[in-house]
């Protein structure tokens, strides 16, 4: 049996898949540096709880998606700790760096044919 086919795009554990911005591992979409700061500032919501719950790389991940370096050992636990203090001191930036924004900088998005109708892959 083949596989279906896939139209994304990777590049340094991101994905750009039919409109949709993901990192891998978990394929873990981009939230809104404002959302960000209400889920975990002053402290962690329920929801912020349920997405650490839902999705264990989601600390890794929005960093990934914002370009926000940390050092491997800075990440513990669920990252809880790690994204608060980088909410706090304004490590996320105010213009999204994010990997969307550099697929369309770098012209990576992809079309795909006219009356196309691919399975997504994963």
């Amino acid at each position: 049996m083949s596989s279906p086919l896939s139209y994304d795009v990777r590049h340094d554990g991101l994905i750009s898949s039919f409109g949709r911005f993901l990192t891998e591992p978990g394929r873990v979409e981009r939230v809104d540096v404002s959302q960000l700061r209400s889920l975990f500032l002053p402290n962690l919501t329920p929801e912020g709880e349920e997405l650490l719950r839902n999705a264990p790389n989601f600390v890794r991940s929005q960093l990934k998606h914002y370009g926000v370096q940390f050092k491997k050992r800075a990440l513990v636990g669920n990252g809880t700790a790690l994204m608060k203090a980088a909410l706090k001191v304004g490590k996320f930036p105010n213009t999204s760096r994010s990997f969307k924004n550099r697929c369309i900088q770098n012209g990576l998005a992809i079309k795909l044919p006219k009356n196309s109708h691919p399975t997504p892959n994963g």
